[in-house]
């Protein structure tokens, strides 16, 4: 189904339920057939607390909503790390509440305290597997990067019919080693 130009709303109207399934529901099938569509966005600074893995970011898809071969997640954060000696690690995880995968898992050090920026894309090859590729690199404000780490995976398990939880997540030692400052993840669909 195409994408139709949205109703123009007037004062008092009674909205129905074939009114909202032609501008609102259909326009959003169309994004999903063939589009791109923004799934979530950080929109506030969070750290990590304590020692331990803290989830930074989280967001769920819906059972079945990457039902073809080639939809793929892309996810991109930034943050920074707090200027001191301890280990700091960060990491994409793809859940689908039967398997939890990490596709990223780097440690940085005191050397590597600074901004960060990290990546990953995850693409469905079939109804049970998926590739994906991370990237992270980090560095001092202004300065030249002192860290990069990528992995590209060989397919792994994903039930893509089951809900798909994607994860960014910190383990540090003190409250707020880790920050994400910003972040989005999109669906690509086919």
């Amino acid at each position: 189904m195409a994408w139709t130009t949205p109703r123009t709303w007037v004062a008092s109207e009674v909205v129905t339920s074939t009114l909202m399934n032609a501008h609102v529901r259909d326009n959003l099938s169309s994004l999903k057939t063939g589009g791109v569509s923004r799934e979530d966005g950080v929109t506030s600074t969070v750290g990590n607390v304590g020692s331990g893995e803290d989830t930074l970011h989280s967001y769920s898809f819906s059972a079945g909503q990457l039902s073809a071969n080639g939809d793929t997640i892309k996810a991109y954060f930034w943050g920074k790390t707090a200027d001191n000696a301890n280990v700091k690690d960060i990491q994409f995880r793809i859940d689908d509440t039967s398997v939890d995968t990490s596709i990223l898992d780097t440690t940085l050090t005191i050397d590597e305290a600074g901004h960060w920026l990290a990546g990953f894309v995850a693409i469905r090859t079939s109804s049970t597997l998926c590739r994906a590729s991370a990237q992270l690199v980090i560095g001092p404000a202004n300065s030249p990067l002192t860290h990069s780490a990528s992995n590209v995976t060989s397919a792994f398990t994903c039930a893509w019919a089951n809900a798909v939880e994607v994860r960014l997540t910190g383990e540090a030692t003190t409250t707020n080693d880790i920050t994400v400052e910003g972040g989005l993840i999109t669906l690509v669909a086919v």
